[in-house]
């Protein structure tokens, strides 16, 4: 799970770190102009896990009929997906997301372990900061670097799986759950 969305891209705006470009709506006309503005966005659910009910929509066509209130629009930003997971406030492992398939099927993603030498020591940083001030002791932090090396927070997972982090596709895993044990 994560900690709502919209409450965490508020603060994460409120302290001035990386975030992608969002907007809450409750009308069609809202998202259609919010589209207009960024050319491809997505619907994600306020409360979401596990990229469930997303949307990637490209035309005004592909707009959902949903409950707009109850999902955060985002501009569409093509890039990698890092994940970097906080334990006690010190990064502890270091995923890429590869997906087979849409970001909707979560089924079809692979997670590439990275080991410490090639973590990125600003997005280290920068995840024990966001999870300091949010107050929280584990969190994943997810982040898209898009093509020009910029990274933004995609999302702050609460309670993020910790199978992937045992058995990776690929790379070193950690004993995560003992240690959070």
């Amino acid at each position: 799970d994560e900690i709502a969305t919209g409450g965490h891209k508020s603060l994460l705006q409120q302290h001035h770190f990386p975030n992608i470009p969002y907007g809450m709506f409750s009308t069609h006309d809202e998202v259609e102009q919010f589209l207009q503005q960024h050319h491809m966005i997505v619907a994600k659910p306020i409360f979401g896990s596990t990229a469930k009910d997303v949307h990637v929509i490209q035309s005004s066509a592909e707009i959902p009929d949903i409950a707009f209130e109850k999902y955060i629009f985002e501009k569409f930003i093509k890039g990698r997906e890092m994940r970097y997971l906080v334990f006690q406030s010190k990064v502890v492992a270091v995923h890429e997301k590869f997906y087979e398939g849409l970001i909707n099927e979560p089924a079809k993603v692979k997670r590439i372990a990275y080991p410490k030498e090639q973590w990125d020591e600003e997005l280290v940083q920068l995840s024990q900061q966001i999870t300091d001030t949010l107050f929280m002791k584990f969190a994943a932090v997810d982040y898209l670097i898009d093509d020009d090396g910029k990274a933004f927070v995609l999302e702050v997972n609460s309670s993020p799986g910790l199978y992937f982090f045992e058995h990776p596709s690929s790379g070193p895993g950690i004993t995560i759950a003992r240690m959070f044990l």
